[in-house]
């Protein structure tokens, strides 16, 4: 797998494009380049473009989702977008959504970057409690 990773400070959105076939562990060296980036900071919006990637399998879906949980300061004001190019992306995005819960970022789906881009210019929606 291969990404590239974009932070746009003025628009506090990171932009994160995935390709190709991905491999064991580079989720979460990823998101701790990520939360390392000195230009990263909490509620800023994720759009991850993986419409062009292999679909995660469920081992390392699991593995990225754990590590949200153990970084969850990082993110928890976040709102992230991804963006999926195969019915079989678009299930194992379903599948994380499910496994992040209600205490961890606002996590929706989508098959354009218009339409990911789109929801990501909308006002946020406050979280209760």
């Amino acid at each position: 797998m291969s990404f590239s990773l974009h932070i746009d400070v003025h628009r506090q959105q990171v932009e994160i494009r995935i390709e190709g076939a991905r491999r064991s562990g580079e989720w979460e060296l990823m998101l701790a380049e990520l939360i390392d980036h000195r230009d990263f900071s909490d509620g800023f919006d994720i759009l991850i473009d993986a419409s062009t990637a292999e679909p995660i399998e469920a081992p390392d879906l699991r593995r990225a989702v754990t590590f949200f949980r153990a970084h969850a300061e990082h993110f928890r004001s976040c709102r992230v977008a991804a963006v999926v190019g195969n019915p079989a992306g678009y299930g194992m995005a379903r599948m994380a959504q499910g496994l992040t819960g209600t205490d961890l970022p606002t996590f929706k789906i989508f098959w354009s970057v218009d339409e990911a881009q789109g929801w990501l210019s909308e006002p946020r929606e406050r979280k209760l409690g």
